[in-house]
């Protein structure tokens, strides 16, 4: 099998409410012989009529995802219960091979690995001074 690492790694800095730069959080992202571990961080992003959207890196610019034409969001933020300024969600998942009882990777009747994915949701909320984890979602 073909192996091509890659590792993306983005911080996110900001300034509080003391105009001090503060790194609000960090998103990782590795990647090798189709396996990877994701994190992506969705930001509150405020439009000219007043709506706030969680968006994909707070990326306005880069907000649509040009294969399907959908916008990079979370979609119903409210139902966190956090005003929508103040939520930040961190979605972390992880493709990983199953392996059998000797750690051998194992093949589906069609010849191809079979993988697991796995995912959580960490619901954040940003006070203007720390950043704190008020809820984890597996899923």
């Amino acid at each position: 099998r073909e192996s091509c690492p890659g590792l993306t790694s983005n911080d996110f800095i900001l300034i509080n409410d003391k105009y001090e730069f503060v790194k609000l959080i960090n998103a990782t992202s590795t990647g090798e012989a189709g396996y990877y571990d994701e994190e992506q961080v969705y930001l509150p992003v405020r439009f000219g009529n007043g709506t706030i959207k969680l968006i994909l890196n707070g990326d306005r610019k880069n907000m649509v995802n040009w294969e399907n034409g959908e916008i990079m969001e979370i979609k119903n933020p409210e139902k966190y219960g956090i005003p929508l300024e103040q939520l930040i969600v961190e979605k972390r998942t992880s493709l990983e091979p199953l392996l059998d009882e000797n750690m051998n990777e194992i093949m589906g009747e069609d010849g191809e690995y079979i993988s697991k994915e796995t995912q959580e949701i960490l619901i954040h909320q940003w006070d203007g001074r720390k950043l704190e984890l008020k809820k984890t979602i597996k899923g």
